[in-house]
């Protein structure tokens, strides 16, 4: 969780946050390119789940 106080962080909870945000933006990144591929907004048939699996897990690779 990121620190947030009053007064001013100190420099381990600065570089803390720093790095937290710098881990959430490449996740967000890649949450953002799987979702190009329309994989995860589209609606599928219960019965291909095992497929629809695999076909996101190709998509994330190739992101």
């Amino acid at each position: 969780m990121p620190h947030h106080q009053k007064h001013s962080l100190t420099k381990t909870q600065k570089d803390k946050n720093k790095q937290m945000a710098s881990e959430k933006i490449k996740v967000e990144y890649n949450i953002a390119g799987i979702k190009s591929y329309h994989i995860v907004s589209d609606c599928l048939r219960i019965s291909l789940i095992d497929l629809y699996d695999d076909v996101l897990g190709i998509c994330a690779g190739f992101w």
